[in-house]
């Protein structure tokens, strides 16, 4: 079944663009891993099983968004505070020149800052952890960074009209697992993988309809897989 929000409208995507459909991906990931899976799915449009997937849901962290807002935030408040200030207050060119150049360099102290959390970061999709009470109270760190797909590649097969069949990317993921007890200070288990959940064609209908029970049990099955469950 195709995914749907809220009033049984169904999602659909602009799949003509391969970095549209990649943003919808990564956007959809948070929503599967902070919720609990349904306890019902069906595989595919083709698809004839149904499956239940036991996943705890882990809670997402935004630090790195709330950091990159905040750094933003004060340059532009800098910037427009000074430009506000030095008209105000009618303050002459001579020492409204020495505002208006700590203000920009301040302004390119933080656009450096924001480029180099960028940088480091990747291109991060999830950054979540969940608590899991056995013994003793474990916590779980989960950071998932989605890579650029590649280009889509011609199939051996061909439509009826005789032109190639064209296979869309390869939707990636780099998957980065640790887990923790002890305040954090004894490391249980730490693991790093890539997974390849399929290609787009999988879970997009021709019309663009994002068939999100497909997604999910790739999502989840395959972190399964990585995290040992």
């Amino acid at each position: 079944m195709s995914g749907a929000q809220p009033g049984g409208v169904p999602q659909v995507c602009n799949t003509a663009s391969i970095k549209d459909t990649k943003y919808f991906c990564d956007d959809a990931i948070e929503r599967f891993l902070t919720q609990r899976p349904s306890a019902e799915r069906t595989s595919s449009a083709k698809g004839k099983e149904k499956s239940a997937v036991e996943f705890a849901p882990f809670q997402a962290s935004h630090m790195v968004e709330d950091v990159l807002m905040a750094v933003s935030l004060t340059g532009s408040i800098i910037m427009l505070g000074t430009v506000g200030y030095v008209y105000l207050k009618k303050v002459e060119w001579p020492i409204a020149r020495q505002y208006y150049l700590i203000a920009v360099s301040t302004f390119a102290v933080l656009f450096a800052i924001q480029s180099m959390i960028k940088y480091f970061a990747g291109p991060l999709v999830f950054r979540g952890t969940r608590k899991m009470l056995s013994n003793r109270v474990e916590v779980e760190y989960l950071r998932i960074q989605s890579p650029a797909p590649g280009a889509p590649k011609v199939s051996n097969e061909k439509a009826a009209d005789g032109r190639p069949i064209l296979v869309p990317p390869e939707y990636k993921l780099e998957v980065w697992y640790t887990r923790k007890s002890n305040g954090g200070k004894s490391v249980l288990a730490t693991k790093h993988d890539h997974i390849v959940l399929g290609h787009f064609g999988e879970w997009f209908t021709e019309k663009g309809e994002f068939v999100e029970s497909v997604f999910e049990q790739r999502l989840l099955t395959s972190l399964q897989r990585v995290l040992g469950e």
